[in-house]
């Protein structure tokens, strides 16, 4: 950046030419000089749909305003480029920094999802609706932020400009950032495990291997404009960001829709995301949603984007069937670590890749007796196995656990009906509750069990099969 001396250098140089002139008479007099404008700030895109007018703020590490210049609303299309004081500059500016794009004063935002057939696309929030494509007037109370840890260091040949993108996915990660910093300051530890945990989940809902990438470099596109071009990291963004109004109520405004999504997840002390089976087999609902707009906007082409329909709606039905039972969804591999669990997941996503790759340029066409592709076969082995070790396996055991739980309370012997997903005999005696051939049935998996016994509190079983 330049400094305050170099500025002055430069004027007294200006002063001295202006000084020397030969016309006679004392000089030239009133010469205007216009100083370099400082260029010190940020760029980036706000897109949820595409945000226009959008008020900018920014704060720091400590949570407090950083003053600007200039370029204090987003553009048309959503970008911006803002420029700090240069007294901010001067007075030296702490990261992480936070970009908050803000509704009011004639914001707007584009509609991103599409209902098939009607216009009741996107919920304004007072019972009408905006139709996909169309923009639409964004509530006061919208906000949604983005992050990052570091600001580059000084460059002798330009100032610093840092890309900041707002989107869900940069909002989620700053909220999550902010909940670990506490009442303490910002650190770039909590960002990156923010941002990851983030990461993480997306790639676990849509399969789009997102290890090892940045947020604020990864660009998304209008997908009611064009994704030509787009990559599947963008689109697999994109659509997580259009899953905020595929999960929006009829008469919730988005600014609610996105205060929910965000409460209704978090991050524990692995940097994993948690949190209940229903709710994030909701937001794996609203994504694949997203992402069949997605493909069809694309021309239905995209294959990385048909697997990840595929993806989604399969985490989607595992997860709701996890219910009221916490869900845990692991970070991405950190690049280069050799830890076990991260080779584990690097290998997953490899397959995954192949796979993908695989359908998108041979087909699946005439394998063994069956005439189903090789990639058919793979994946049908891969689903027994899911199904013998998913949340149906974990819901049939805990329907036979709260059977015996009931029956523990209520100091008698139970016949089980079916009614609550078990059958069998569960008796008690002495204050242990015995079960005896007893059977529970979650979605595709069944659990027989032989015997077992329960104090209310440990459950014990032997002879089980599924």
């Amino acid at each position: 950046m330049k400094s305050i001396l170099q500025n002055i250098a430069l004027l007294s140089s200006i002063l001295l030419i202006a000084s020397c002139d030969s016309g006679g008479g004392g000089g030239v007099a009133d010469i205007g000089v216009s100083l370099p404008t400082p260029t010190n700030g940020a760029t980036g895109s706000a897109v949820k749909g595409v945000i226009s007018g959008g008020n900018i703020t920014v704060t720091d590490a400590s949570g407090a305003d950083i003053s600007l210049a200039s370029g204090t609303t987003t553009n048309a299309d959503g970008s911006y480029r803002l420029i700090f004081t240069q007294a901010e500059i001067d007075a030296g500016i702490t990261a992480p920094l936070i970009v908050t794009i803000s509704g009011g004063n004639g914001a707007t935002m584009v509609c991103d999802i599409d209902n098939a057939n009607t216009t009741d696309d996107c919920p304004v929030g007072d019972g009408t609706f905006a139709a996909f494509g169309t923009s639409y007037t964004l509530p006061a109370d919208f906000q949604l932020s983005g992050i990052i840890s570091e600001i580059p260091a000084d460059n002798p040949n330009a100032d610093p400009v840092v890309n900041i993108n707002v989107n869900p996915a940069t909002d989620l990660a700053a909220a999550f950032a902010k909940a670990a910093a506490g009442t303490s300051a910002l650190t770039a530890t909590d960002v990156t495990t923010a941002t990851t945990a983030v990461l993480g989940l997306i790639q676990q809902i849509t399969g789009v291997n997102l290890a090892g990438q940045d947020l604020n470099a990864i660009t998304i596109p209008n997908i009611a404009d064009n994704t030509a071009g787009a990559s599947d990291l963008g689109l697999a963004l994109a659509s997580f960001a259009a899953a905020i109004i595929a999960d929006q109520g009829a008469n919730e405004s988005v600014s609610a829709a996105i205060a929910r999504i965000k409460a209704s997840v978090s991050v524990d002390a692995n940097g994993n995301i948690t949190g209940t089976g229903t709710n994030l087999g909701r937001i794996a609902s609203a994504v694949a949603k997203a992402l069949a707009v997605v493909n069809e906007k694309s021309g239905g082409t995209n294959a990385a984007i048909a697997n990840a329909i595929s993806n989604a709606n399969s985490n989607a039905a595992t997860l709701t069937n996890q219910g009221d039972s916490v869900a845990v969804i692991a970070k991405p591999p950190a690049p280069g670590s050799t830890e076990p669990a991260d080779l584990t997941k690097t290998l997953v996503g490899s397959i995954s890749d192949v796979i993908t790759n695989i359908v998108a340029t041979t087909g699946a066409a005439g394998f063994g007796v069956t005439g189903a592709g090789e990639t058919e076969v793979f994946a049908t082995e891969l689903e027994a196995v899911r199904l013998l070790t998913s949340a149906d396996a974990t819901a049939a055991f805990n329907l036979l656990d709260a059977a015996a739980k009931d029956a523990f309370a209520s100091g008698g012997a139970t016949d089980t009906d079916a009614t609550d997903g078990v059958t069998g005999t569960l008796a008690v005696e002495g204050g242990v509750v015995t079960v005896t051939d007893a059977t529970a049935t979650s979605g595709n998996v069944t659990i027989t069990v032989a015997s077992g016994t329960s104090n209310g509190d440990t459950f014990e079983i032997t002879g089980v099969t599924m």
